[in-house]
């Protein structure tokens, strides 16, 4: 070894990197198990909004949807097509771009008081599992209602 150089422990680095392939492994694991359940429930998300507001402008705010698709959904609303349809179309585009992010959007505290149906569904999403729950920053459904 060399005066004035650390040694390393090729050990260490060896749990390193199994510990992060297996939060990898684990996250992509919890990211299909969400998708997955995004995908079988977008009928009942979308049932549950009943009218556009909060849910497509808070969607547009943070890029989710792009301004044109935003005043096509809206134009749909204005053309008399019922909200929970024009929120199932806005949910297909939605799986085409799936991420934890967007749940923590659909699921916001403001979504839930607006769409008090949300609450059951997000809890579908948590029921039972900490991972999810950890993973999409909420302690309990009631506690994410409450908080801003």
């Amino acid at each position: 070894m060399e005066v004035g150089k650390p040694r390393v422990c090729s050990v260490g680095r060896q749990e390193g990197a199994f510990q992060s392939l297996s939060l990898g492994l684990f996250e992509q694991v919890l990211h299909k198990h969400l998708f997955r359940h995004f995908r079988r429930n977008k009928v009942e998300i979308a049932s549950a909004i009943t009218r556009p507001f909060p849910f497509l402008m808070s969607l547009r705010d943070r890029a989710f949807i792009s301004e044109q698709m935003f005043d096509q959904f809206q134009e749909a609303c204005g053309n008399l097509v019922p909200v929970p349809r024009v929120a199932y179309s806005v949910l297909v585009e939605l799986e085409k771009t799936f991420s934890l992010s967007l749940l923590k959007v659909l699921f916001s505290s403001t979504n839930l008081t607006a769409y008090p149906d949300l609450v059951e569904i997000l809890e579908s999403f948590l029921n039972g599992n900490q991972s999810s729950q950890w993973c999409l920053g909420f302690k309990s459904v009631r506690s994410s209602i409450h908080s801003s």
